[in-house]
């Protein structure tokens, strides 16, 4: 009688060839092939820069002026200007924003994570009042500027710095470098006139130097990270000097750009500073609550901002929304305002700018002819000092 051999059964379900059960194999390919698709909008995302972005929702804007049928036309149209152009990764975005539109034929679903918070909430409100092609019109100019903006205050930043760190660097060579040279010759404290600050200066430059060199990158940091940071009665008061009162201009200006357009795309003043508070960094987030309280109490954007007590973006400013606040066309003037205000404040802090640019460069010309009259004093010392060893 032959033996009957059976194979012990295996539990669970079907299994790959690998060993691994098709429905945890078919789970982790789902969610490679979603984490793939993720990081391709996250790459996409980063590539769209200040001017990829500019140009196409300017391109967006005139086509649809044009009458062009759908968005989804419009952006094959551009997305193919730009592979003749030969810039494929503008070109390689439009083309997921035109697989989006197949699903849904809204710019806004379309743009959602491609595009900053800001500027997606501006194409949502104008989509929305249907008013999008003014809506993208308005945003590129209120791209516009916020860079001349920005830029005004970068440069107000960076040029005195830059001179700074020259006469800095240029004090620090004569006290390290060219003072212990003369030092051989005439002892430093027999330095007079010129030359004995000079010789103070040389002496303090050891001690002082590494303690600004660990200093300012410092301070620097603790700067950058207190401008958005930082709340309360005490900013109030800061906010009347540089820099922060920079920043307080620099916010400000983009959130009355940011309120116009949303005020001509027929969005409310609550709805628009409820989509401005969405990743609002802590210090404009404590002024947008603030008025978004007021307004929710029945006073008009005006008064809502006056009674913050900020002066956020700025007393004229807002003085000037308080006197417009009942006046028909109250978004076209807003927008007008806002310009005016930007055009007006850029200017300005250019021409502080250069005054202080001015100021910093008289210094170092000064500490170079200091210097020097300095060094010449020390040579006439060693010239008679030897000469009176000579005569002896």
């Amino acid at each position: 009688m032959s033996e009957q051999i059976t194979r012990p059964r295996t539990s669970g379900g079907p299994r790959t060839s690998g060993g691994i059960p098709a429905a945890l194999s078919d789970r982790l390919g789902w969610r490679l092939d979603s984490l793939a698709l993720s990081l391709r909008h996250a790459w996409i995302a980063a590539s769209l820069d200040w001017s990829r972005r500019h140009l196409i929702y300017r391109s967006f804007a005139e086509l649809l002026d044009e009458g062009v049928p759908s968005l989804s036309v419009a952006t094959d149209l551009i997305a193919r200007s730009f592979e003749d152009t030969r810039q494929p990764t503008t070109a390689r975005a439009l083309r997921l924003v035109q697989d989006r539109l197949r699903a849904d034929p809204r710019l806004e679903a379309a743009l959602d994570g491609l595009v900053p918070r800001s500027e997606w909430a501006l194409i949502a409100a104008g989509e929305a009042g249907g008013a999008l092609a003014r809506t993208l019109e308005q945003l590129t100019d209120i791209m516009e500027s916020g860079r001349e903006l920005r830029s005004a205050m970068l440069g107000a930043i960076a040029y005195p710095l830059l001179l700074f760190l020259l006469f800095l660097g240029y004090l620090s060579t004569i006290a390290l470098a060219v003072v212990p040279q003369f030092a051989k010759l005439v002892p430093l404290d027999s330095w007079q006139g010129p030359a004995a600050v000079l010789a103070f200066a040389s002496r303090l430059a050891p001690a002082a130097l590494p303690v600004l060199i660990v200093s300012l990158p410092l301070v620097a940091a603790v700067l950058v990270a207190l401008l958005p940071r930082w709340t309360g009665e005490l900013r109030r008061v800061a906010d009347r000097y540089p820099p922060f009162s920079l920043y307080r201009v620099v916010t400000g200006g983009s959130f009355l750009l940011a309120m116009s357009a949303h005020l001509e795309a027929r969005n409310e003043p609550a709805d628009a500073l409820t989509q401005m508070l969405v990743k609002a960094p802590p210090y404009v987030a404590e002024r947008l609550e603030g008025t978004l309280d007021r307004i929710r109490a029945g006073h008009s954007l005006g008064h809502a901002l006056r009674l913050t007590g900020f002066d956020w973006p700025d007393r004229q400013v807002i003085q000037r929304l308080v006197i417009q606040s009942d006046a028909d066309n109250f978004d076209a003037r807003v927008f007008r305002l806002a310009r005016n205000w930007v055009a007006r404040t850029v200017r300005d802090v250019q021409s502080r700018s250069k005054r202080l640019n001015t100021v910093l460069l008289l210094l170092v010309v000064a500490s170079i002819a200091m210097a020097m009259l300095s060094l010449y004093s020390v040579q006439d010392q060693a010239t008679a000092r030897m000469d009176s060893l000579l005569w002896r």
